[in-house]
């Protein structure tokens, strides 16, 4: 399944997430690749319950990660 989905950098500002994801046994695997004004920002992995809680995971990894739309 395919996933397409907005997060924000720690400044408001909008990124565009594309994700994969493959059903496991009980929980998800998916990897995201997030792009800021159409270029390629970062990519990576994990694991969710299901679908619903990957989003959130996305969201707090761009922020522990520090990545920003407009570098």
């Amino acid at each position: 399944m395919e996933l397409n989905f907005c997060v924000v950098d720690e400044q408001g500002e909008p990124l565009d997430v594309f994700c994969e994801v493959h059903a496991r046994g009980g929980h998800v695997h998916w990897r995201a690749w997030v792009y800021g004004f159409a270029s390629l920002k970062d990519s990576f992995e994990g694991n969710a319950f299901d679908e619903s809680a990957i989003a959130g995971q996305v969201q707090t990894e761009v922020l522990l990660r520090g990545i920003r739309a407009a570098d």
